[in-house]
């Protein structure tokens, strides 16, 4: 039975997703051990492992990795990008050692030609969940500190009031100073900001009931985010409908207006949230189509059986 060490980072998204896929390993027969930077509790030299999983630079950061590759018969490295790598760090040590790379935006292949192109997965299962009715109008899931974002989450409040924001508490913070320092939002439109915040929500089963009972889940990117975010794949996954900016690599993945909806700017963002909310029956059409979707071709299953194939 072959053995893989899968690096397990501190972002907690990643770490979920990263002990998803070692779910999946463990289910194609793998022998998985997991560790990381902060807890490097694994005897890398007396496992012997055939492969590491790494995301992004997290190798760097654990030092029985960097002396394991550097054996006379070192493993097979697998690199999964899910930032855009630095390019003169990536031409100066990646490159060199014996590696396969996955990237979780097909945009990184411009760093990389020959890349493998693997978007987040999910297990569908742990965000299963029954409708009964809706809890939320308009609802935002996710760090909301950046500027994009701030100014984003300000432009809901000044045409729709209220709204339903869930992220860590100080990210709410840092953008309600933004919104503060910048003068984004008249005085009565920063309470309604604040009465925005819904707290944080810490699992699966939490975050799909929020998503599933939400009218409409709105996403957007960073610059540097991948084309096809963990939202996106969430979202979905909770059977619910999904308004999102637009992007090429989503609309090859997901048929638009029958699995999600996409607007291209502000005017196309307000118009087609005023349509959906007077037509939930197709918003729910929608969702249920997403989730079919996401079940049959972006699970954590999916995404190993492209990470078995490339190592035959």
């Amino acid at each position: 039975m072959k053995k893989i060490v899968i690096t397990i980072p501190e972002n907690l998204t990643l770490a979920s997703i990263a002990r998803g896929l070692s779910d999946a390993f463990r289910k194609n027969g793998f022998f998985v051990f997991e560790t990381s930077s902060l807890n490097d509790t694994v005897n890398l030299h007396k496992i012997r492992p055939e492969y590491i999983f790494s995301f992004d630079y997290e190798y760097f950061h654990n030092e029985s990795l960097i002396e394991l590759i550097q054996d006379e018969n070192p493993p097979k490295l697998m690199f999964y990008f899910t930032r855009e790598p630095d390019n003169k760090r990536f031409n100066s040590v990646v490159k060199k050692i014996n590696s396969s790379v996955f990237l979780a935006s097909e945009e990184y292949k411009r760093i990389f030609s020959e890349g493998i192109f693997l978007p987040f997965g999910v297990n569908p299962s742990l965000y299963k969940f029954l409708f009964e009715k809706y809890d939320h109008q308009i609802t935002y899931i996710g760090n909301i500190s950046s500027d994009k974002k701030a100014q984003f989450i300000s432009k809901l409040i000044k045409k729709y009031g209220k709204i339903s924001v869930f992220c860590h508490r100080d990210y709410f913070e840092k953008s309600l100073n933004t919104v503060i320092d910048r003068d984004l939002l008249t005085s009565g439109e920063v309470e309604l900001f604040k009465a925005s915040y819904k707290g944080f929500l810490k699992t699966e089963q939490e975050v799909a009931q929020v998503y599933n009972t939400s009218k409409i889940n709105l996403n957007i990117f960073e610059d540097d985010e991948p084309s096809i975010n963990y939202r996106v794949i969430e979202v979905l996954a909770s059977s619910g409908f999904l308004l999102t900016e637009c992007n090429e690599t989503l609309s090859r993945y997901f048929e638009v207006g029958k699995e999600l909806e996409c607007f291209s700017d502000d005017t196309d963002l307000f118009d087609k949230i005023d349509f959906y909310l007077r037509n939930l029956n197709l918003c729910q059409a929608i969702a249920l189509n997403g989730r079919k979707n996401v079940v049959n071709n972006h699970s954590f299953k999916t995404r190993v059986a492209k990470i078995l194939k490339s190592m035959q």
